[in-house]
């Protein structure tokens, strides 16, 4: 306790005077020159503030307050090549920072799950880190989870974050990680905490998303047409099939319709459509 006020202490401090420092060079942006002396005298204390860091852990490796401020580095990108153009590998850079990004946090510590710093650092590894696409959050997911298997408390935590996250997200294709993420440590037994009941509704519910999942076939639909005959949604030949759900009196569905009525121009290309009413 006395360590983590001590380096409370000296981080107000140090920001205080940054602060500072960056509304000095409000004043002086017309001065180049006391603009980098400024500049300077920011990352001096900067530094000042990581030596700090630093003897504290080095001091203290035992120490909570030292698991948690080696948490809060962040991976220091080093030896960057430089490409044909004289400039850095950006590439390389984001890589490296990517593969790293974990290496500073212990996560077979469960204490650090009682911190804000390891949901903060989770969110933003899979919004900002990790590239958004189904197949990306899916791998890196599964790494990351594999990384948290020795403390239970952990990988409990990990793995309801991410599968909370993804059965509820707004983004399109992202139910796809959802489904993953039941098939891969629900159904399996993975998920100790989750009683049969609570697995039971979350495969269901997997398994009413699973056939409409980008991707994969849309589940056959046979219907009765406006002729009074039968149409059958796979006995459609078209190359490209827009299968349309709509109610008469739905205002959002005469706006969408109106908009689709201009894609009538394009049959000549393949296009059908599979108007059904709700």
């Amino acid at each position: 306790n006395v360590l983590f006020f001590d380096f409370i202490q000296y981080n107000m401090k140090i920001r205080k005077e940054v602060e500072s420092q960056k509304k000095a060079q409000q004043n002086f942006k017309e001065n180049q020159d006391s603009v980098n002396a400024i500049k300077k005298r920011i990352g001096l204390l900067n530094s000042d503030l990581e030596s700090y860091q630093d003897k504290i852990i080095a001091e203290n490796p035992e120490s909570f307050v030292s698991v948690m401020l080696k948490a809060m580095k962040e991976p220091e990108v080093k030896n960057v090549p430089i490409l044909a153009n004289g400039r850095e590998d950006s590439t390389y850079r984001f890589q490296y920072y990517k593969s790293h990004y974990w290496d500073n946090f212990n996560l077979a510590d469960d204490r650090m799950l009682r911190t804000p710093l390891f949901h903060k650092r989770l969110e933003r590894y899979f919004k900002d880190i990790v590239y958004q696409n189904p197949d990306s959050i899916i791998l890196a997911a599964d790494e990351f989870i594999n990384k948290t298997r020795e403390n239970k408390e952990v990988f409990k935590y990990s793995v309801w974050y991410l599968t909370y996250k993804f059965e509820t997200s707004k983004i399109m294709g992202f139910d796809e990680i959802f489904v993953h993420m039941v098939d891969t440590y629900y159904a399996k037994g993975e998920a100790f905490w989750a009683d049969s009941s609570t697995v039971r509704a979350m495969t269901k519910h997997a398994n009413a998303l699973r056939p409409i999942l980008i991707g994969e076939k849309a589940p056959e639909l046979i219907l009765i047409d406006t002729a009074g005959k039968f149409v059958s949604l796979h006995h459609i030949s078209a190359k490209y099939l827009v299968v349309l759900f709509y109610e008469s009196d739905c205002g959002h569905c005469k706006k969408e319709i109106t908009e689709l009525r201009e894609w009538m121009s394009f049959q000549e290309y393949g296009v059908q459509f599979f108007a059904v009413c709700t």
